[in-house]
């Protein structure tokens, strides 16, 4: 992006509001379900309501109902 609006047809760059029915959530990148603080590698997601992941990651990194193999 900051290589694209160096370009004088994109440099008029304005905020974007997130529309309604959007939530963002943290993610454990792992094992993309809901980070909690014992996740040491996360990231941001943008989701439709609802439709966001719901199962929390647990400190291991494993999702609570993962069964063991």
């Amino acid at each position: 992006m900051k290589r694209a609006i160096a370009l004088p047809q994109y440099s008029n760059v304005k905020d974007f509001s997130q529309p309604s029915g959007v939530v963002d959530v943290q993610l454990d990148k792992m094992t993309n379900r809901l980070a909690n603080a014992a996740c040491p590698d996360t990231y941001t997601a943008a989701f439709i309501a609802g439709t966001e992941p719901m199962n929390p990651a647990t400190k291991t990194g494993e999702s609570r109902d993962s069964s063991p193999a």
